[in-house]
């Protein structure tokens, strides 16, 4: 059989969750979208449930909001205590199941990573990050052939005053460059 069949595993089952993450906090930049808050911190709870790798994406979305003055107020709000609950009541059972456990899934990523040598420590996450830069080549080469990449368009993008550049680097690029920063910070 020539075609290949479709894998369901934990990083495609987080996939509509991290979509719906993005989503939900680009919809609650606006004032007084409590709902899209709630919605964020269903979405990243239940991602949580998949995989525990969207926490990178919520820290994205927490550096997004905290490094600038445009969105800084946003901590004055409830909104994002509203999506933080939320997500500690999705992800609560699964908590309570770690701890008492003892943290099963935290210790088997640490295993993996015990043999490491120094060099293997700094070398993994570089490669890591040149594999994302090879993946998304194709797609800006088709963007840039699009016009989407063209000085006119970017420069649209990034209009003063305008955030909509901002987001997009901080929930596209900034995944990447968290999970390439963390282990090479952390050994």
């Amino acid at each position: 059989f020539p075609l290949p069949t479709p894998d369901f595993n934990p990083h495609v089952a987080q996939l509509p969750f991290s979509a719906a993450a993005a989503f939900s906090y680009f919809d609650a930049l606006e004032p007084r979208r409590l709902r899209a808050w709630l919605l964020l911190g269903l979405a990243l709870g239940l991602g949580m449930l998949c995989k525990y790798e969207i926490a990178v994406l919520g820290l994205a979305i927490v550096l997004h909001a905290a490094l600038s003055r445009h969105t800084r107020p946003l901590f004055a709000s409830t909104g994002p205590y509203a999506a933080l609950t939320t997500c500690l009541l999705v992800i609560a059972p699964h908590l309570l199941w770690l701890v008492h456990y003892d943290f099963p899934t935290l210790k088997f990523a640490e295993s993996r990573a015990d043999h490491l040598t120094a060099v293997e420590r700094v070398v993994v996450p570089l490669r890591f990050l040149v594999s994302q830069i090879l993946d998304i080549a194709p797609a800006l080469i088709v963007a840039a052939f699009a016009g989407i990449l063209s000085r006119g368009s970017l420069y649209r993008l990034a209009r003063p005053g305008d955030e909509t550049l901002r987001f997009l680097l901080y929930l596209g690029v900034g995944p990447i460059l968290i999970c390439t920063a963390l282990p090479l910070l952390t050994g």
